[in-house]
């Protein structure tokens, strides 16, 4: 069979049908029970022909060094929408068909498998093109890259202007006719996280930085250019990610879910099976060449040929219907029961809306929308009228199980409840069938599993697990908490990469079972140090920072902190691995708690082993045993419960100075303001506490029972601005000229990045500083801002001792800050340390006659912080609001910024610069204003 090149009549006909029909002959119904008869019937018929698969595997493999090539990379979700919108950007969710060209012509375009699809296409039809013609396609824009134009969005703007694309996702490709491709060795998610070729986020961000839309729009040929280069280390891991996931030899057909009566593509008894006829199909060399080009390590050849149930697949496969013509199909990912029944959401949907047209068989349309807003599904509604849901769109709803009403409307009923909805939306459409009598017919499935870190949230208050699994919209989670998991995944890596060899068990939330069936794998073939080990027991699961596998079933666990000093909860954490592991059947020879070394000090390559303090837990850990299967039957008791209890208000509300996610939730039926708002230290934590089980709540109560604070009296009582002008006049005359005015702005890195730091260390990297030189003099400014990558400390340092002069007055706010980075400066450089001294001698804190309630007013609520005290004093100036600043409101968003600007265009750096100098310069033009107002009340 010769190999032709049809590439030009290929895509002229591609180009004039807008689609290509996949010409390949799938099987229809059957019913498979063995892995070896699933790939004889369904598999093999469906597979490229082994000339046409090799003689694309050689093109590629000659492609990928070509200086023209253009990368396909599976990367096109956006990043989290929180932090896009926390720094100003809309998210860009959908980068397919956008082409990034590196500063050394390196090319990539996002794409996904329907790219592929196009591969798989040309090669089953015996298509094979040059390496120079597949690199013609692609950098002549001539490749389809599908994209569904139907959004009328940003994204889609550069895929109108833009002719690096193709048709739209329609039936001509595979995932329509209900088959798609899996790999072998795969590409997971955003990581690409797969067996032996794990790709740390972190790394993926900086191979393929996701971007924003500007960064492709505002060019005129619509292709984002970044000054990067990869190394050549880097460049082979962009080829082996290119081969994994474009060459034949690393994929096959398989059913769609949708298409069979379960997913199969992801079975590693499949995968192994396929892989082993594979070296078979294509040729032992063939196969070792790929897999050492798309760095495929480790592979197992052993399987268990059979399925975890009998497959049915096939083109006619459709789920079965009852005699009410209602589906009756199961969802795996339901965690509700409607009328004794586990059914998916869609159809739980379905079932009450029938049941209330059937009791109201007068309603029309109208009526229905007003009884089932469309607020309660979200984007698509409950329901729709048949006629005026587009077929783009059909998919989306049950269209196979229509009500008709009355007046002869067809409705149809969303299918969109999936996992992404099932926390919030559902919730509310449950809401709304108690509201409607129907809350009986449904019941929650208690398919609890106790997670380390669900077991942990339980030990501090059982009440905070049930409302994050009963009504997640409560929970308070602050954008800190995706910072410290940022941290915390950073540190994580780096504490692996201090154990040889150690391997990575993929992270699948869907599939916690495959973490656990890899996990058994590697202890099987006698893998030492293993990341994200996995155990499963009783609906307990545990994943494992690091385990060493000692031999047998005798371990060591590892568990990883992003912290530098040890937590009371964490005893409970390893605790619970212990007992999970245990219960698994091995045998914990000891426990570890690894934690940043706050005694660490960087000079030149990070030392992993100074990096790193590593603590026994091992006498702790199995001390709380029986403890932990105390409280696992407890918390199992505690979930049960329909309702959630009466407020739990105690001391264990507040863990390690920081208040649990559902504080605001279970606070908010109190009086406001009341006693947890009383400012300061006085009372303490434990007397608030003591205060409201005594039903001492409000500041009347407080006050009657002799709580004698100004907030507290000045909330109760009219009373004038409290000014005690001899104190503050002996303040004001404390201060001489040239007078400035002096804020820093500083962030905390975990790991240490530049030579002479900490773990943790506060890192300035801009001031600014107004300034007066002689009494009535002009007020005058001057500021520092680095640039990202290289050590700030240096430069600030410099500049500062040319700002102050010697002896010079500075004030700062809450002094003890910046005298604290001073001092820290002249530690640093013995050069400088004398001027940085001085400085730091003659730093005075404009916070104290506030701090000490020489001046108050009731809208300082108790405090001093400038952040309270500036609105305070100035209610009516928007200049001086920090609410109406651009981009940075706030010192963390300010230390995120910064941070975040190593990996920013310059275009997007420079705005980033200017929000952070207008924020860092309002803060000290603030203190102008604020000590312009103590020398007007006492008439200076």
């Amino acid at each position: 069979m010769a190999i032709f090149t049809g590439i030009q009549d290929y895509f002229s006909r591609h180009n004039e049908k807008k689609i290509i029909d996949f010409e390949i002959s799938l099987p229809e119904y059957e019913e498979v029970k063995t892995v070896t008869e699933l790939y004889e019937k369904c598999i093999k018929p469906t597979l490229i022909d082994s000339e046409y698969a090799i003689a694309w595997h050689k093109m590629l493999v000659e492609y990928i060094d070509r200086s023209d090539a253009v990368f396909l990379i599976r990367k096109y979700e956006g990043g989290n929408n929180k932090n896009w919108e926390q720094r100003g950007l809309r998210p860009y969710k959908n980068r397919r068909a956008a082409k990034t060209v590196m500063a050394d012509g390196c090319s990539y375009v996002f794409a996904s498998n329907f790219e592929v699809h196009e591969i798989y296409n040309m090669a089953h039809k015996g298509i094979v093109p040059t390496a120079e013609e597949f690199a013609k396609l692609l950098n002549d824009n001539m490749y389809p890259m599908h994209y569904d134009n139907g959004k009328k969005s940003e994204e889609a703007l550069i895929a109108n202007k833009n002719q690096f694309l193709g048709h739209p996702r329609e039936t001509g490709i595979l995932n329509g006719k209900g088959w798609y491709l899996a790999h072998i060795a795969s590409l997971k998610e955003n990581n690409h996280r797969s067996d032996d070729f794990y790709l740390p986020e972190a790394l993926s961000d900086k191979l393929f930085p996701r971007g924003v839309v500007a960064d492709w729009i505002e060019n005129e040929d619509h292709v984002r250019r970044l000054p990067d280069i990869w190394t050549d280390e880097e460049k082979n891991i962009v080829k082996a990610h290119f081969l994994r996931f474009c060459d034949p030899l690393n994929y096959f057909l398989v059913p769609k879910s949708g298409n069979s009566n379960y997913l199969i593509g992801e079975n590693p008894d499949v995968i192994n099976y396929v892989r082993q006829q594979f070296y078979t199909r294509y040729g032992q060399e063939n196969m070792q060449q790929f897999n050492k080009l798309a760095m495929v390590n480790n592979v197992s050849s052993s399987f268990i040929d059979e399925l975890p149930k009998p497959l049915k697949y096939g083109t006619s496969f459709k789920k079965e219907k009852n005699n009410d013509n209602k589906p009756t199909g199961k969802s795996k990912t339901s965690r509700y029961l409607f009328n004794g029944e586990q059914t998916a959401l869609g159809r739980i949907v379905l079932s009450v809306v029938g049941l209330y047209v059937e009791k109201h068989p007068d309603i029309n349309y109208e009526g229905l929308c007003r009884v089932f807003p469309k607020d309660l599904q979200g984007s698509y509604g409950v329901i729709k009228n048949l006629s005026e849901v587009p077929d783009k769109d059909k998919s989306r709803f049950l269209t196979d199980y229509p009500i008709v009403l009355r007046d002869n409307t067809t409705v149809v009923i969303c299918r969109e409840w999936g996992a992404a909805n099932t926390k919030k939306n559902f919730l509310k459409f449950i809401q709304k069938m108690k509201d409607l009598g129907y809350g009986d017919m449904i019941t929650e499935v208690s398919t609890l599993i106790c997670s380390k870190s669900k077991y942990v949230m339980a030990t501090q208050c059982p009440k905070a697990l049930w409302l994050k699994t009963n009504k997640p919209e409560i929970i308070d989670e602050s954008p800190a908490s995706e910072e410290r998991i940022a941290v915390g995944n950073e540190v994580g890596i780096l504490a692996q990469k201090r154990f040889d060899g150690c391997v990575v068990v993929p992270f699948n939330k869907n599939n916690l079972g495959s973490m656990v069936t890899r996990t058994n794998e590697l202890l099987e073939n006698g893998q030492e140090y293993i990341a994200e080990a996995s155990f499963a027991v009783d609906n307990l699961f545990c994943s494992v920072d690091i385990l060493h596998h000692l031999g047998g079933k005798k371990v060591d666990i590892y568990e990883v902190k992003s912290t530098a000093k040890i937590k009371d909860h964490y005893y409970d954490d390893v605790a619970f691995q212990c007992f999970v592991v245990e219960k698994c059947g091995f045998e914990v020879n000891r426990v570890y708690l690894m934690h940043l070394n706050n005694k660490y000090v960087r000079h030149g390559e990070l030392d992993l082993q100074d990096l790193f303090t590593v603590v026994d837990f091992t006498e702790q850990a199995k001390a709380k045993h029986d403890e932990v299967e105390a409280n696992l039957g407890k918390f199992t008791e505690y979930m049960k419960q329909k309702d959630e209890s009466p407020d739990i208000i105690d001391e264990h509300c507040k863990r390690d100075g920081v208040m649990c996610d559902c504080w605001k939730y279970c606070t908010g039926h109190l009086p406001q303001p009341n006693v947890f708002d009383v400012a300061g230290n006085s009372p303490q934590w434990k007397k608030k506490i003591q205060y409201y089980h005594q039903g001492i709540i409000d500041f009347n109560q407080l006050y009657k029972a002799g709580v004698k604070k100004i907030q507290i009296e000045y909330e109760l009582f009219e009373k004038a601005p409290h000014i005690e002008k001899e104190e503050i006049q002996k303040f004001l005359v404390g201060l001489s000229y040239p007078l400035y005015f002096l804020d820093f702005e500083s962030c905390q890195m975990a790991v240490p990045q530049y030579d002479n730091a900490k773990p943790y260390a506060q890192i300035v990297f801009q001031y600014s500083l107004h300034y007066i030189e002689q009494e009535g003099g002009e007020l005058k400014h001057k500021e520092y801002l680095a640039y990202p990558g290289e050590d700030p400390r240096r430069g600030i340092a410099e500049q500062l001792c040319m700002d102050i002069t010697l002896n010079g007055c500075t004030l700062a706010y809450h002094k003890s800050f910046e005298q604290g980075r001073v001092k820290e400066l002249a530690e640093l450089f013995p050069d400088l340390a004398e001027h940085l001294m001085n400085i730091h001698d003659h730093i005075q804190d404009l916070e104290m006659p506030f701090h000490n309630e020489h001046y108050y007013v009731k809208e300082m609520q108790g405090r001093s912080s400038i952040k309270l005290v500036l609105p305070a004093l100035f209610p009516d100036d928007p200049a001086l609001d920090y609410h109406n600043l651009e981009g940075i409101h706030n010192g963390t968003e300010a230390s995120n910024a910064f941070l975040a600007m190593a990996d920013m265009s310059p275009e997007e750096l420079e705005k980033y610069r200017g929000y952070l100098l207008k924020y860092c310069g309002l803060d000290t033009y603030a203190m102008v204003k604020v000590w312009e107002k103590l020398r007007e009340a006492v008439n200076i």
